[in-house]
């Protein structure tokens, strides 16, 4: 018996927003109110620098700050050398400086995982 309603419960929880969706009306409402793909990703695209690189408050300056990445600067665990030298450490460097396996790995270090 609980397993039925377990089941039409999650019935009527999932059926409705695809059938919905289908309705005339509401694709049109969908339509008017929502901007095109293109849109979105170009605007995307415009504030991504802003926000990694730019800002004041950046995710690179909360990355060095968060994550070891000042530590594995300093040991040669890339794929190329660290553009700072051996033994030299930079509080932070532009995002431009990071290599991928030293980020990857400080990342991975820190545990975190960013929704979306």
């Amino acid at each position: 018996m609980r397993t039925r309603r377990s089941a039409a419960r999650n019935l009527e929880r999932w059926s409705p927003p695809p059938l919905e969706a289908t309705l005339p009306h509401h694709q049109r409402a969908r339509r008017a109110t929502s901007s095109t793909p293109a849109a979105e990703i170009s605007a995307g695209m415009a504030a991504y620098p802003r926000i990694v690189c730019r800002d004041a408050g950046s995710f690179t300056d909360y990355f060095f700050a968060a994550t070891p990445i000042a530590r594995s600067r300093t040991e040669y665990r890339s794929s190329r050398p660290t553009p700072s030298g051996p033994g030299k450490v930079r509080a932070a460097a532009p995002s431009e400086d990071m290599r991928a396996i030293p980020a990857e790995l400080s990342w991975g270090q820190c545990r975190m995982a960013l929704p979306g």
